[in-house]
């Protein structure tokens, strides 16, 4: 079984975002939405990824064979979207469903950002 190596790192703007990716999106990624999309290991590299919140710096560190997931897709949250409201109202009560409308539509954004920062 392979796992996390946490070399690479995917830093976003804020803590729903990161909560919207640890709990959700990068499971579609992997075995949800994109789980069949090529190429094949699309996902690893996002799935391995330490998600960091550093608003001051967003994107990722690492070679990524792609970038262009649509986080903000109809369909997707037309399935999913409760759920992924509830899980960041869990920690942030008066988050919304057009603020979270808003943070994976700068999601889609932040995904093709390369940052020379590691650390």
């Amino acid at each position: 079984m392979e796992t996390k190596t946490n070399t690479n790192i995917l830093r976003v703007r804020n803590l729903a975002q990161k909560l919207l990716w640890d709990e959700e999106l990068s499971g579609q990624i992997s075995d949800g939405m994109w789980e069949n999309t090529r190429p094949f290991n699309h996902y690893k590299s996002w799935c391995w990824a330490e998600v960091i919140v550093d608003p001051s710096n967003v994107g990722r560190n690492f070679y990524a064979m792609k970038d262009n997931y649509n986080f903000a897709s109809t369909f997707m949250l037309e399935c999913i979207g409760d759920r992924m409201l509830a899980h960041v109202q869990a920690s942030i009560p008066t988050y919304t469903l057009k603020d979270m409308k808003a943070d994976l539509r700068d999601l889609k954004t932040i995904v093709r950002v390369m940052s020379r920062r590691v650390v």
